[in-house]
Formats: C-alpha cells, structure tokens, sequence
C-alpha cells in the first residue's frame, strides 16, 4: 500500500487486518500483499493472524482450493521473507514456531486444532501429488 512505502505502519496493519475477514479471497490476498510493504518486523505479527485466520477457513473448509492456496502461499513467502524461518507451508510448523517467537513480535497467541490443520495440510499435499 502507499501508506506502507511511506514508512506508516499503523493504519495499513489495522485496514489489512479488517480486510481478512472478508469472504472475498481476493480482498484477503491483497491485504496480506499489503502487508508485505509494511518495513520491518511490525508486518509479522500481523502476518502471523492472517496466516491464522486463513487456515481457521481452509480447516472448516475442509479443502484448500486455488484461490486459498495463493493467499496461503503469499502470507508463508512473507513470513519466511521477514523471519528467515524454513517451514515453508506447514502450518504445524508455523504454529509450533509462534509459540515462542510471538512475544519477540508483540503478537498474540494462535488458536489453532493442529490436528485438524495438519489433516487439511496433508489434503492439501496430496492434490500436488
């Protein structure tokens, strides 16, 4: 966003985080795109909710299509861009790693049904077979 190559951090954040709960996943993605033009490490946190947030649906949903699939994508990429981790799209890993990086990056805490998420994932893994 322009706001974020302006150097704010604030505003674009708030209106990224406000925009991932559309239904629209192209409203979502560009959030999380937006995101990735915030400087720094006040992108990971929020990035980190958002990758919450999209898994919370693929998991109700059952299934990772196309469209959840870029988003997903684009929000790892990122994180792994600012955090220099290697989990590459396992959420487990994701969720294992925020467990203790999340006080560093101010963020809170992530619900999330491993279980349930690691099945979805596995799914997932099998359609790219």
């Amino acid at each position: 966003s322009t706001l974020a190559h302006l150097g704010e951090v604030e505003l674009p954040v708030k209106l990224a985080l406000e925009e991932m709960a559309s239904d629209n996943w192209n409203v979502r993605y560009f959030a999380v795109k937006a995101l990735g033009d915030v400087k720094g490490d006040a992108a990971v946190a929020p990035l980190m909710a958002c990758l919450g947030m999209e898994l919370k649906r693929i998991v109700a949903c059952e299934k990772m299509t196309g469209f959840d699939e870029r988003m997903y994508q684009t929000a790892c990429k990122l994180l792994a861009d600012r955090t220099g981790q290697k989990h590459g799209l396992d959420p487990v890993a994701w969720a294992d790693w925020w467990e203790t990086a999340r006080k560093k990056y101010g963020g809170a805490e992530w619900k999330l049904n491993r279980e349930d998420a690691a099945r979805a994932f596995a799914e997932y893994q099998k359609g790219q077979k």
